[in-house]
C-alpha cells in the first residue's frame, strides 16, 4: 500500500512548487533562490543569492552589453541588443527572441521587446533599472523597477534583487 494520502499530497505539492519556481524564474539556469525577482501591478518580489565572484565583476556584467546578452535572456531565448548606454540616465533597447521560431513572442513575431533606463549606477554596489515591456496584451505590458544590490560576503557577493 502507498503512503497515506496526505503524505502523497504533500509530496505532490512540493513537486508543483519546485516546478513553479523553475518556470517562474525566467532566464534561470542557476541554483534555486529564496524568492522571485518580479515586480508587477502592486506586487514586489525579492530574490537573494551568493555568487562566487567579486562585486565589481558582477556589476561589470550588468553594464557590458555583450555580458548582458549572455546571462540575461531566459532559457530557450537569446538577446538582441539594439542600443545600450551604460550610464545613469542612459538606457537600452533589446529583445529576447525565442530560439524555437514557432513560439509566439509577446511583442512581435517570436520576440519580447523592452526598453530599460539606468536610474542609478553605483559601481560595485547598486543598480536601479526602470524597464518598460511592450505588448498589445495588457497582461504583459507595463513598467518594472529592478533594484540590484551587491554586498561583499565571505563566499563572494550577495546579490539582492
Amino acid at each position: 500500500m502507498g503512503a497515506p494520502r496526505r503524505h502523497r499530497h504533500q509530496r505532490q505539492r512540493a513537486v508543483r512548487l519546485r516546478q513553479r519556481a523553475v518556470r517562474g524564474n525566467h532566464r534561470r539556469r542557476r541554483a534555486p533562490r529564496r524568492g522571485r525577482a518580479v515586480v508587477s501591478k502592486g506586487r514586489t518580489d525579492t530574490a537573494s543569492r551568493v555568487i562566487r565572484a567579486p562585486a565589481q565583476k558582477i556589476y561589470a556584467a550588468h553594464v557590458d552589453p555583450q555580458a548582458v546578452a549572455q546571462w540575461r535572456p531566459p532559457q530557450g531565448m537569446r538577446a538582441e541588443i539594439y542600443s545600450f548606454d551604460a550610464r545613469a540616465g542612459g538606457g537600452y533597447r533589446m529583445a529576447f527572441v525565442y530560439e524555437d521560431a514557432s513560439v509566439a513572442g509577446k511583442t512581435t513575431g517570436n520576440a519580447d521587446e523592452f526598453e530599460g533606463q539606468f536610474v542609478v549606477l553605483v559601481p560595485g554596489e547598486r543598480i536601479v533599472e526602470r524597464v518598460e515591456f511592450r505588448s498589445d496584451d495588457p497582461a504583459f505590458a507595463g513598467v518594472m523597477t529592478i533594484t540590484t544590490a551587491l554586498v561583499a560576503v565571505t563566499d563572494g557577493t550577495r546579490v539582492d534583487i
